[in-house]
């Protein structure tokens, strides 16, 4: 429950069109913030102590794998967390992989056997399922693995926290923006050939289609509003930039086929030069795809 406080925007914070006022927005945003740096003590306090490090990381992905639906375009809602919660739950892993260096984490977390994550059902960038599952064996005979750090949880789990959390919000607003769109040009028609109709036996049926529209308008606009407040904050879009930056960083060193990391990244092989590594083929789409989307 204390993950799900979220943005409660009552009919007091709205004007006559239905819009927020600017300065009550920032007001919003800033109690959000807020409420997210309380939650990253909290967190942050059960990580650091070992006794409550490792349920804490294993309840952070049981929360992201219950969710993994999110990512569905008509995705049964009900049966989900909110986007307040999924974004409160980005926001804490945000400031808690702040200071992970991108030197430190394993480089084929994705695949380790004790990984959190599990990538095994996405579409991946070249390999086909069975070239996938092939490498997959090569690599548990081939690879030594150690047991994965903390610094390899947080970010890995930041990163799926944002393919779950800001990149579906983003979609629902464009839907919500979409769907106004369409409510309003279907009732500007009826305003439009009102005269035609008014007097006829569809006078009734139109009317009350048209009252149904506008009502439906003004709450999806509150609706809308109401995203806008969490996804235009500029405080969590300066962290997801942030990331972003560090996942580009990561990707660039799977291109080149490196087997550790170096933050800052600088090209050592000529793109003329490169050959695809089996490690990126075997990484998800999403991995570039959510910041194409994102940007």
């Amino acid at each position: 429950p204390f993950l799900s406080i979220s943005v409660l925007v009552y009919d007091r914070f709205y004007d006559e069109d239905n819009a927020i006022d600017p300065s009550i927005q920032l007001e919003l945003q800033s109690k959000l913030e807020y409420v997210r740096t309380l939650l990253h003590r909290l967190f942050f306090a059960f990580v650091s102590n070992k006794d409550t490090r490792e349920v804490s990381l294993k309840y952070i992905a049981e929360l992201l794998k219950q969710n993994s639906k999110r990512e569905q375009f008509n995705a049964d809602e009900r049966s989900l967390a909110q986007d307040g919660f999924m974004l409160n739950l980005m926001a804490v892993l945000q400031h808690l992989s702040v200071k992970v260096k991108l030197q430190v984490i394993d480089p084929f977390y994705p695949f380790h056997p004790q990984s959190l994550i599990n990538i095994d059902d996405d579409t991946k960038l070249r390999f086909e399922t069975a070239e996938y599952a092939k490498h997959m064996e090569k690599l548990k005979i081939d690879r030594q693995w150690l047991e994965p750090k903390f610094s390899s949880h947080c970010w890995f789990l930041t990163l799926h926290s944002h393919h779950l959390g800001i990149v579906p919000a983003i979609s629902r607003y464009h839907k919500r923006l979409r769907a106004i769109k369409e409510l309003q040009r279907m009732v500007d028609e009826l305003n439009a050939t009102e005269s035609r109709w008014e007097n006829t036996h569809l006078a009734r049926r139109n009317k009350n289609a048209r009252d149904k529209w506008v009502l439906r308008i003004k709450k999806l606009t509150k609706a809308k509003n109401t995203m806008e407040v969490m996804i235009l904050d500029p405080n969590l879009n300066r962290n997801c930039l942030q990331f972003y930056s560090t996942v580009c960083e990561y990707i660039l060193h799977h291109i080149e086929g490196r087997k550790e990391m170096e933050s800052p990244f600088y090209n050592k092989i000529p793109p003329t030069s490169l050959e695809v590594s089996n490690e990126f083929s075997c990484l998800p789409t999403w991995y570039i795809e959510d910041i194409a989307d994102y940007l």
